[in-house]
């Protein structure tokens, strides 16, 4: 497996879990409908997601 597909499942992942948190602590799958906190932590998840994939593909040589 690539590092572009290990860091890309990862990042899926992260914002997978990100959003199914969120929907369990309000109960409601609608992302619009949720408080703003709750969207903003998903956000950051997502924001957190996208730095650690742009870090690893600067800085992280490819092995295979």
């Amino acid at each position: 497996m690539t590092l572009l597909t290990r860091s890309c499942a990862l990042g899926a992942l992260m914002l997978l879990a990100g959003y199914l948190s969120g929907a369990v602590l309000q109960n409601d799958p609608a992302f619009m409908h949720w408080p703003l906190p709750v969207r903003l932590t998903v956000i950051v998840f997502a924001l957190a997601v996208a730095v650690v994939w742009l870090l690893v593909h600067l800085f992280v040589r490819d092995q295979d």
